[in-house]
């Protein structure tokens, strides 16, 4: 399906502003959100613009993010990351025990509701890269 180019333009000033926005304050978050409504407003292809009006009011839930998870599988894999990611132990026993989080997590992740299994799954791959740093660091 072909996109039309003032949705592309809705849809770029939508990619910035959840850059500029981070952290923001509600007041500016509905102003921005008003401003790209109207942005949204002006596409001339009805289906676009329906589509672009609904992008536009998603603004402040796509900076909100997804809400933290609260199963157990989900609360878990938090302690299990922490407790990988605060340890003072030497690189090799570092990486033996990052090696056997990663598995737990990917088992914690099958177990975790699926709106929650991304985010349980995005844990291991700080601690992948974790384990490469100290593999370059022990060699």
């Amino acid at each position: 399906m072909r996109t039309d180019a003032q949705y592309e333009a809705v849809e770029a000033e939508l990619q910035r502003q959840l850059d500029l926005l981070y952290g923001a304050d509600s007041l500016t978050v509905d102003a921005e959100r008003s401003r790209l409504r109207a942005m949204a407003e002006q596409v001339e292809n009805a289906e676009w613009r329906r589509r672009a009006i609904a992008r536009a009011e998603h603004l402040p839930r796509l900076l909100a993010g997804p809400p933290p998870g609260t199963s157990a599988p989900y609360l878990e894999a938090q302690r299990l990351y922490a407790e990988a990611v605060m340890s003072t132990a030497s690189p090799s026993d570092r990486i033996s025990a990052l090696q056997r989080t990663v598995e737990r997590i990917g088992g914690l992740a099958a177990q975790a509701p699926p709106a929650e299994a991304g985010a349980v799954l995005m844990l291991n791959s700080t601690l992948v890269e974790l384990i490469g740093v100290l593999s370059e660091e022990t060699r």
